[in-house]
């Protein structure tokens, strides 16, 4: 790019709204008033006592975070002021009084307990985790003090370690852990509503943080790129389409393929139609002569479109068939201007740099998936002999362009890895296919992936790898849109035309998609 992304972004620094702050305070507020009502009710269980002002205070950092300590900060603060807030009473004067402890206890559990709420993914072991952590701090400062004003204060009496144990912790652990237990199944259900609808800040203000670290230069990892998979899908969605535009512009790569070699591969790849180990009943044809692939070219270029390629099915090419190849890449680079780009499967370097030499600019070689599910899609080649092409690849002086096929059984985290692994590679057009489930595949009945998860991808990825060509390929047919509100959602780039085996989108219909988004279709 001619201006660097530092030259580019803006600052985002909004300015929270004052209903936000009004919002804020009043929960400070009613949350001290809670603690303080806390320590006046007593619930006569017998064995197990229960200490409500412990339970209102560990709601408060689980509901507010770290700034969950405020609350119970003020309520000290009042305390200590005179207010008859503490269990015998008020004034500075409590400061020397053994259970003062438990108050310090307060104040430090319930800032480290919010700092794990902050942090970490909501759910009910990030809840239990930061309540244990509460109760534990509570404990060691509560007994230190009690402690250290029996027996170093207060005149004539002394207590010992064991009998703190035996008469103060051990009588109320049954109670504080019950409760741990009753305050995060509550709270796991009330943090959404509050976070998301009423403080409405939280999580957006992850993906502000995100972005613009990215804006700045710098690479969010994997942690971050997992935090983002259950963030409000419109933020992120919105994010994502302002780092695509500051970093790559409002240029928009279309490429189109033609299948070179179809059917009786020997891999055994799932979700492909061409493996000869599922009954897909798809025809083996002979590779098309070089002057229907050279028409065909002629005609995409013609049309507008950037990058062409030879799809061919199978594990590899023959020496003989990759000269054949390269004859007919030869022969389109006579007739017209597209950039020629190839897919051919797991080429030697001696194979690739023929390629590259017959005028070959970009050559594809999905990864697919993650190393950890890989196993889980194909058992015939390895996600090692991927990474080796793509090097290969690299190494012949070839662009690389490679993604995966989503929707086939792995998790977030997976498409998360594959994309951290692209990043690490340095590959910067990445294709996102959608499982289109053809009969006699495995995946026959697999049900397509919504929109919004599509979207979540390809937002997710933008924010992974910034300066890609992230590209919506096999599949996007099956969205309602095809696939424009993606393309607001961070992809720029696509694959255009039919695919190998299924229908794809027409050109004509692409071009008017990607333009009246404010696309500029790139043409060199």
């Amino acid at each position: 790019m001619e201006t660097s992304i530092s030259q580019n972004r803006k600052k985002f620094s909004p300015k929270r709204p004052n209903r936000q702050k009004t919002t804020e305070l009043a929960l400070y507020g009613l949350f001290t008033a809670l603690i303080i009502a806390g320590t006046f009710i007593k619930i006569p269980i017998p064995l197990v006592p229960i200490t409500m002002q412990f339970v209102f205070v560990n709601m408060s950092s689980l509901l507010l975070g770290r700034k969950g300590a405020f609350p119970v900060a003020l309520y000290v603060f009042l305390g200590l002021c005179g207010v008859p807030v503490f269990t015998s009473g008020g004034g500075f004067g409590y400061v020397l009084l053994p259970s003062f402890g438990y108050l310090i206890g307060f104040i430090i559990g319930a800032f480290a307990a919010g700092c794990v709420i902050d942090k970490a993914k909501i759910n009910i072991k990030t809840m239990l985790l930061a309540s244990l952590i509460n109760i534990l701090i509570i404990y060691i400062a509560g007994l230190s003090y009690v402690y250290f004003i029996t027996n170093y204060y207060t005149p004539g009496a002394s207590i010992t370690v064991k009998n703190l144990i035996l008469t103060i912790m051990l009588r109320t652990i049954p109670g504080d852990m019950l409760w741990i237990i009753v305050s995060s199944v509550v709270c796991v259900k009330l943090s959404k509503i509050l976070r998301n609808k009423i403080l409405k800040k939280d999580k957006p203000s992850i993906i502000n943080t995100m972005k613009e670290k990215i804006l700045a230069g710098d690479r969010i990892s994997k942690q971050d790129a997992m935090r983002l998979v259950d963030v409000p899908l419109e933020e992120l969605c919105r994010a994502a389409d302002e780092i695509r535009e500051k970093v790559c512009g409002n240029t928009f790569d279309m490429c189109s393929i033609i299948n070179g070699k179809s059917g009786g591969c020997t891999e055994n790849c799932k979700f492909c139609a061409q493996s000869k180990h599922h009954k897909t009943h798809i025809e083996e044809l002979n590779p098309p002569d070089c002057d229907v692939v050279v028409s065909e070219a002629v005609h995409n270029y013609n049309k507008g479109v950037l990058r062409f390629s030879i799809v061919t099915a199978g594990r590899a090419l023959s020496d003989s068939e990759v000269d054949d190849m390269c004859e007919k890449y030869q022969q389109i680079g006579q007739a017209c201007d597209i950039f020629r780009c190839a897919s051919h499967g797991l080429l030697t370097y001696e194979q690739l740099k023929k390629l590259k030499d017959a005028g070959v600019r970009r050559y594809h070689n999905n990864l697919e998936v993650s190393r950890r599910y890989f196993p889980n899609m194909c058992t015939t080649h390895t996600y090692d002999d991927k990474i080796n092409t793509i090097k290969a690849a690299l190494a012949a002086g070839l662009e690389v362009c490679s993604g995966g096929i989503m929707g086939i059984g792995e998790t977030m985290e997976d498409r998360i890895d594959m994309a951290l692994d692209l990043r690490e590679i340095g590959v910067r057009s990445i294709p996102v296919n959608i499982i289109n489930p053809i009969p006699g595949t495995p995946y026959m009945n697999t049900v397509p992936l919504s929109e919004s998860e599509v979207r979540r991808i390809v937002a997710i990825f933008r924010f992974v790898i910034p300066d890609a060509m992230i590209r919506m390929a096999g599949g996007r047919g099956l969205l309602n849109d095809k696939g424009a509100s993606v393309f607001k959602s961070g992809a720029n780039a696509a694959a255009t035309g039919d695919m190998l085996t299924t229908a794809g989108i027409s050109i004509e219909n692409d071009m008017e998609i990607v333009k009246n988004l404010g696309f500029e279709v790139r043409l060199k």
